[in-house]
């Protein structure tokens, strides 16, 4: 008769605990339909080790990780490893990892204390705080098992009570762990702009899809895609999305954190009227500025903002939507612009710069696409004024052409604001007048249209042409030596737009600006800048709120005591120079980044030939 002793049995145990684990991880990959192959692992892999050193928040989520896999390692390999080189080399790279889980359990704590006065402003229901609460405990549980179990790698005649600490710790995980790990597979190579597309407008007009299953509103949390519902059963209540959310910030109605957190309790409550808006309100959904500040910064890729747009969606399909919006809707589809102005003529203003229409100029190498705000507000032409004056020092002006009338709402705003079908009726107008002038490259001067037409119109159809945003095209001037700058003794703060900079990982200019003057980052800059509140349709309706995202912007911005505030968005100028008037710091000098560049480029220069770079 086989009888084995007590470590064997222990053993044993640890194995068996693991494999429920691997179970439940795989049930959850089914689920998603996920296939773990071996090179997915591995790319996985590799960006968790590149994510782990990027910021605080990261390090100890990837501590936790790494706890998990050490302590996994030490205990299924115990009986080959102990006092062996490989043991002593596991317990040298487990320091870190165990100072990052006891930073862990303090920044827990944290969350906890800053989230009561939180939800004590949403008002939020005693049954959400007591179910915050105990998950909070659950979470806290496993990341002090871990860390016991990384601190008791020290001590191998424990081995005992570390095995059974594993076992209740691998219980916990794959109840608790399992779903936030696959999300965060599915998720990690996603960038902020990527958004699951409701239908496709082409594919019905071409007969290839039933109108039937056009289907863009969420009645019921099941509604949700699979891939959605993962996120918000992933959700670990980090906290990380609220420290970095401008409405959040400035106390608007809306917490990425509870947002998240009250759906998954709607879900997991499996209820036959799963209604969202039961546990959600109107202002939660429309204070959100669509910055990604909250999936970009969430270690798990919880996808807050696809949510939050699915529920906009809903909101305007089912007619609630207050007038202000509406507005701004009915005003695209009837002007085909956000000003409520006739489109003809928008773009006559160029002429006198001597920029010429397509049908004028039909070989031209770029599309100069100039945008809604900056076509109808005389404050942002200015913009597109500097930016055409350089070209033409440049001796470049002849390689662009506008669409004057031709050229409507890119459609940015009408999808944030929850109009899908319009949004692509706009995208397949707009593609079919590309297609129409054989435009290969386009310009653009806001980075919503940038965007939309990089990342969004090609999900939709749009191909083979190039994006550049004009900070970019300055950018190639300057490298390929076309133009030269003066220097002046200012200093010079940058803030970068949320669409460019989070969205697509462009912060251009820094080495111009700098031989102008002193550049000065704040500290929110970059892929994690700090949203000026004009995003997300936000620019042309008003939420509750404490204080505006724009006056908080401008507030971190002046921390540096600049001379000089620059910027590459017209929403952006223009919401920070409302700010600014506001404050009345009538001599603050707030430009677009082409506004200071030609005021400071050598008149004396000549022009330079134009290159293949550009």
């Amino acid at each position: 008769m086989l009888t084995l002793t007590i470590p064997e049995l222990l053993y044993l145990l640890d194995i068996t605990s693991i494999l429920f684990f691997l179970y439940f991880l795989l049930k959850a990959c089914k689920e998603v339909e996920l296939s773990l192959s071996l090179r997915k692992i591995v790319n996985f892999a590799i960006y968790e080790i590149r994510e782990g050193v990027t910021s605080l928040v990261a390090f100890i989520h990837f501590s936790i990780v790494m706890g998990i896999v050490l302590s996994t390692l030490y205990l299924c390999l115990n009986p080959l490893l102990v006092n062996s080189i490989i043991w002593y080399v596991l317990l040298f790279i487990s320091i870190p990892f165990a100072a990052g889980l006891f930073v862990d359990i303090i920044w827990r704590v944290s969350v906890i204390s800053k989230g009561l006065n939180i939800l004590k402003y949403l008002k939020v229901e005693s049954s959400f705080k007591r179910e915050s609460m105990l998950f909070h405990t659950k979470v806290m549980l496993i990341i002090i098992l871990t860390l016991s179990n990384m601190l008791l790698l020290w001590k191998s005649e424990l081995f005992a009570i570390n095995s059974l600490i594993f076992v209740v710790r691998n219980i916990l995980l794959s109840i608790i762990f399992v779903k936030p790990l696959i999300n965060t597979i599915l998720n990690y190579d996603k960038p902020i702009h990527y958004f699951e597309i409701p239908f496709k407008l082409k594919d019905i007009i071409e007969g290839k899809a039933e109108i039937e299953n056009m289907k863009t509103s969420i009645k019921n949390i099941n509604d949700l895609s699979t891939r959605k519902k993962m996120s918000l059963s992933a959700c670990l209540e980090i906290g990380i999305c609220e420290d970095v959310c401008p409405a959040t910030s400035v106390l608007r109605p809306l917490s990425p954190r509870v947002f998240i957190r009250k759906l998954a309790i709607l879900m997991k409550n499996k209820l036959v009227d799963g209604d969202p808006f039961k546990v959600v309100d109107d202002d939660e959904v429309w204070s959100c500025t669509t910055c990604g500040a909250c999936t970009y910064s969430c270690p798990i890729k919880v996808r807050h903002l696809e949510i939050i747009l699915d529920l906009r969606r809903t909101l305007v399909e089912s007619g609630i939507i207050d007038k202000t919006k509406a507005n701004v809707l009915s005003s695209v589809a009837t002007f085909g612009n956000t000003f409520r102005m006739i489109n003809d003529g928008r773009n006559n203003w160029l002429k006198e710069l001597g920029v010429k229409l397509i049908e004028e100029n039909p070989d031209c190498k770029h599309l100069l696409w100039i945008g809604c705000l900056s076509s109808f507000d005389e404050r942002q032409r200015r913009i597109v004024e500097a930016f055409i004056k350089i070209l033409k020092k440049a001796g470049k002006l002849d390689e662009i052409a506008i669409l004057g009338s031709l050229e409507t709402c890119c459609g940015d705003p009408v999808r944030k604001l929850g109009d899908e079908g319009l949004f692509q009726e706009i995208v397949l107008k707009n593609i079919e007048l590309f297609e129409k002038y054989n435009i290969t490259s386009i310009i653009t001067v806001c980075p919503h249209c940038y965007n939309a037409f990089k990342n969004d119109y090609r999900e939709l159809g749009l191909k083979d042409i190039k994006v550049i945003h004009h900070a970019e095209f300055l950018d190639m001037l300057f490298e390929s030596k076309t133009l030269s700058l003066k220097t002046i003794g200012k200093k010079i703060t940058v803030h970068d737009p949320c669409y460019l900079a989070r969205y697509n990982r462009i912060t251009p200019l820094i080495n111009t600006l700098e031989k102008i003057g002193s550049v000065r980052r704040p500290k929110m800059w970059g892929e994690k800048t700090f949203c000026c509140g004009g995003g997300g349709g936000n620019y042309w309706y008003e939420v509750p709120e404490k204080k505006r995202i724009s006056h908080e912007r401008l507030e971190q911005l002046l921390e540096l005591k600049p001379d000089i505030i620059i910027t590459f968005c017209p929403y952006c100028k223009a919401m920070l120079d409302d700010a600014a008037q506001a404050k009345e710091l009538e001599r603050l000098k707030i430009l677009d980044a082409a506004e200071l560049i030609f005021e400071v480029i050598k008149e004396d220069q000549q022009n330079i030939p134009s290159t293949d770079q550009l």
